[in-house]
Parts: structure tokens; C-alpha cells; sequence
């Protein structure tokens, strides 16, 4: 049997189209740039960031009545999201803390730069990470040296090893 190959060949340079993908890019750009300016005449704040689609990593709650919960935490296993279900009583369910040292550090941050305001100064509120302990002598310790048992050759060949 002969085999058909398909080539592309003498493609003229006419028929390919520019790529459009900076045009819309800038159209884009222009059109968050006006959507902003809009906001802000009428005092409101807008995010044009693209939020990302599909279930979240998290927790959801499907079903609730007055003694049960029922949680679906979704677990990330490889390229899937897994739906996977609890049940629990009301009485184990706890408010999630996990906002508030965040909260604190936000008040905290908003202090300090009041104040660097006021001395007329910058700070950085970045959060820095622990440094190495310090370092310290040793007081009061006593050398000792140790020296080691010879090596007998025939005491080891006595007992087979």
C-alpha cells in the first residue's frame, strides 16, 4: 500500500493573519482604565482582577440542621479537586481563628504608619523572619582528653569475626 504524506508546502505569506492578541490586550487595558475612572468619580473601589473558576480548595457546607453539619471540604489529589463528606455535630463546629492575628497586625501596621506620618518618616510593616540565636561562650567547663583502646589484630581473629 502507498502512504499518503501531507505536507504543508508554498504557504504564501499573504494568507496568514497578524496575531491579535496585543490589540485586544490594549482595548482591554483601556476599557479597565475607564471602568476605574468611572468607579472613582462615583467614590467606589473595583477589582478587575479575573477571579480564578471552579471549586475551591476549602470547606463548604452542604447540608444543616439543628443537631448536624455537613461540611464538603474539597482536597487537591494530583490534577483533581475531591469532594469529600463529614458529618458532625453542632456541638464540635468552632468558628475558624484563622483571620485574627491578621486582623491584630492590620490595626497594629495602620498605627505605626500613622505615627512614621506624623515624624514624617517610611517604615516597613513587612513581617521579617526569625534571625539565628545568638551565639555564647562556654564557662566553667574542663578539657578531658580521651584516648583510644588500641587495636589488636589477634584478640580479633580469636573470636571469629
Amino acid at each position: 500500500m502507498n502512504r499518503i504524506i501531507r505536507k504543508r508546502i508554498h504557504v504564501r505569506v499573504e494568507h496568514v493573519q497578524p496575531s491579535r492578541c496585543k490589540e485586544e490586550l490594549k482595548l482591554r487595558i483601556i476599557r479597565n482604565d475607564e471602568l476605574k475612572a468611572e468607579a472613582k468619580a462615583r467614590g467606589e473601589k473595583i477589582s478587575t482582577k479575573r477571579q480564578p473558576e471552579g471549586p475551591k480548595p476549602g470547606l463548604m457546607l452542604e447540608g444543616a440542621t439543628l443537631e448536624t453539619v455537613t461540611p464538603i471540604p474539597y482536597d487537591v489529589v494530583g490534577n483533581k479537586i475531591i469532594r469529600k463528606r463529614i458529618h458532625v455535630r453542632v456541638e464540635h463546629v468552632q468558628p475558624s481563628r484563622w483571620k485574627e492575628e491578621l486582623k491584630l497586625r492590620i490595626v497594629r501596621n495602620d498605627e505605626l504608619k500613622a505615627e512614621a506620618k506624623t515624624r514624617v518618616e517610611k517604615i516597613s510593616t513587612k513581617r521579617q523572619p526569625e534571625g539565628p540565636k545568638p551565639g555564647f561562650m562556654v564557662e566553667g567547663a574542663t578539657l578531658e582528653t580521651v584516648t583510644p583502646i588500641p587495636y589488636d589484630v589477634v584478640n580479633d581473629l580469636k573470636w571469629g569475626y
